[in-house]
Parts: C-alpha cells; structure tokens; sequence
C-alpha cells in the first residue's frame, strides 16, 4: 500500500455489467477482493438475468456491493450509462464480469493519478481462453511506436474499455456511451472521448486479463463488431475529415479485410469502396 502525503486520495469505483456469468462474477469480485488498495465503489448492474447476480456476491467481500437490476435487457451501451450516472467516484472502470483485475491494478492506477493530473489511463491487457494464454495486448508499445496523436491511435487500435481507467466528469460531459449503436461501443466512446481533448496515459504494465469466450459477445459477433466499425468511422467523418483521413481509410480497409475473412464479401466490397472515396487507403 502507498501513502498520498497530504493530497487527497481520489475515489475509485469499479462499475460492473453482469448477464448470466454466474460463477464469472463471483471470480472477478475475488480479484478486486484482492487487490492490494481497496476500491471506494463497486456496482453491478444485473442486465435482466435468469441467474440473480445477487447470488454470486461473495460473503466476505470487503465493502458492500451495490446491486441494480433491469427488469427488461438493456445492453452494455445503457448500463454503463446507468452505471456511470450511479456512481459517486471520481475516477471509473468499466469492468466486464468475466474479466479480472491483477492485485495490483488499482495502486498502479492510483499512483499514476496522483502523479499527474490524468483523465484517461490506459493499461496492458493479457488475453486469456480457458485453456491458454492468446497474447499480450501492449497499448504502451504500439503507442510508442506509433506516429500521430492519441485520437490517431484510438481510430487505429480499439481499445477495450477494461483496460481503461476515467475521470468520471469527463465521461459525462461527453455523454457517455452511444445507445444507439449494438456492438463496437467502446471504439465510438474512446474515439469521442479522445477527441474531447482529455488527457491521456499509457501505463507499461499488463494488469487485466481478459478471458475470451466462445459464447462471449465478442466472438459470437465477429463479423458485426467490424461492421458497426465502419458504420461509426462512417458517422464521424465530419468530425474526423480531414485531419484524420489517413487514419479512417487505412483503418476500414483493415476493418474490410476482417469481414472479408469472416465470409461478408459484399459487405467488405462496401467499406472498401467507402475507404477508397475517402482515401488513398492502401487497399491490397
């Protein structure tokens, strides 16, 4: 544990959204159990689920877990919405249930505000199936060998919002998350939310593990993740034009050749296309 001298600690709040991973949540409440500064806030936001999260709240977790449920399925975009509005902390993590935190996620990200006066702080994942390690994600590197700036990057890199870490204020000045968009609702949050000018840092150090799971949203929805991807760089191209345009051409045809390889050739053919007008992307 470290000492803040005589400044004061800011309050940290993990906001969690849970739809029937059982077991999952009890796993990830045991790792912010343990981690070596305990959170100020931690809520769950139970999405209309057949199996209560209520259920799967450890007994001897440290500080009372506060509990929201949807009597109808929302989605991630509105209960991070709710979640956000909810809490009291200044500073917020988005935490899928799922996924968990290393011990020392939470003094690492505390030292780092205290430090500076960051508003955006982006930490290293680890990539997990449940039989194997599928890789390291180190924001830190590709940012560093990265020309541009940090809304060049986001555009470029999506960025789970596990691995970041908010000012509270920041986030509800820009509104939050898109409810109108189903998947890819972190890239369109990151992107405004960059592009709002707050500031940001890269922590060099993997402290959430993310567990990818056949049945998870992410893999179930391969081919929608992308293209809701284009659709939001498509949306933003006023905001993004012209400053951006290298970023947002290169990045559809990555996204094209992603649907493409998913079996959506006219789909593909489309963000190819959209890529080419804005261009010159460098289409293969």
């Amino acid at each position: 544990m470290f000492a803040l001298n005589n400044k004061k600690k800011p309050s940290l709040g993990i906001l969690i959204t849970y739809c029937d991973e059982r077991d999952l949540l009890t796993r990830c409440l045991r790792s912010i159990k343990l981690q070596t500064v305990l959170v100020d806030e931690v809520i769950v936001f139970d999405d209309n689920s057949n199996f209560p999260a209520k259920n799967y709240i450890p007994s001897d977790f440290p500080l009372p877990v506060r509990i929201i449920h949807s009597d109808k399925r929302l989605g991630l975009a509105c209960a991070r919405n709710i979640l956000l509005k909810e809490s009291v902390s200044d500073f917020i993590h988005f935490q899928d249930s799922d996924d968990i935190l290393k011990p020392r996620w939470s003094e690492t990200v505390l030292r780092t505000i205290y430090q500076d006066d960051f508003d955006f702080i982006i930490a290293n994942c680890l990539s997990l199936s449940p039989e194997k390690e599928l890789g390291k994600i180190n924001f830190f590197l590709l940012r560093k060998e990265m020309a541009g700036d940090d809304v060049s990057f986001c555009i470029r890199n999506p960025i789970p919002t596990e691995a970041g870490v908010y000012r509270r204020s920041k986030v509800l000045k820009i509104g939050g998350f898109d409810e109108e968009i189903l998947f890819s609702e972190d890239y369109d949050f990151h992107i405004r939310l960059v592009y709002s000018g707050v500031r940001v840092k890269f922590i060099n150090e993997p402290l959430v593990f993310l567990f990818v799971r056949k049945e998870g949203r992410t893999l179930s929805n391969y081919l929608q993740t992308y293209l809701w991807g284009a659709q939001i760089l498509n949306h933003h191209l006023d905001l993004l034009f012209p400053k951006y345009r290298s970023d947002v051409s290169d990045t559809l045809v990555e996204f094209g050749i992603s649907i493409a390889r998913r079996g959506g050739w006219a789909e593909a053919k489309n963000v190819f296309k959209l890529a080419k007008k804005i261009g010159p992307p460098l289409i293969p």
